[in-house]
């Protein structure tokens, strides 16, 4: 995954990147939440990645000459399920951090009320 840029405005990321996934180059906006929280968190722009690194180059040129033709465009059959399938990853990710965490409050308790 390969950072094409940064932008002020959630909209204008999200515009990029659906002009991108149109085009068949896979992209992914991130920071979304840390940004709609800048007052706590102070972060003030989202990033836009482009998942397939080899597919980076493309979406340069696609952002300076939007009648760039890509080489390895993806279908977007291929670019619905891979998107389907990343909120199960953050997800397995996110119960397994849980997890981790209950194990060492657990082992904490133990620790100190003994």
């Amino acid at each position: 995954m390969k950072l094409l840029g940064t932008y002020s405005s959630i909209i204008e990321a999200n515009r990029v990147a659906g002009f991108l996934r149109g085009q068949g180059i896979l992209c992914k906006v991130s920071d979304i939440n840390t940004y709609n929280y800048w007052a706590i968190t102070g972060v003030t722009e989202v990033r836009v990645w482009v998942v397939l690194d080899h597919q980076w180059e493309d979406a340069q040129a696609l952002l300076a000459d939007d009648a760039h033709v890509p080489r390895n465009p993806l279908p977007a059959e291929d670019i619905a399920l891979l998107e389907s399938s990343q909120p199960r990853h953050y997800q397995q990710i996110m119960h397994a951090c849980i997890g981790l965490l209950a194990v060492v409050v657990l082992a904490l308790f133990i620790l100190f009320s003994s």
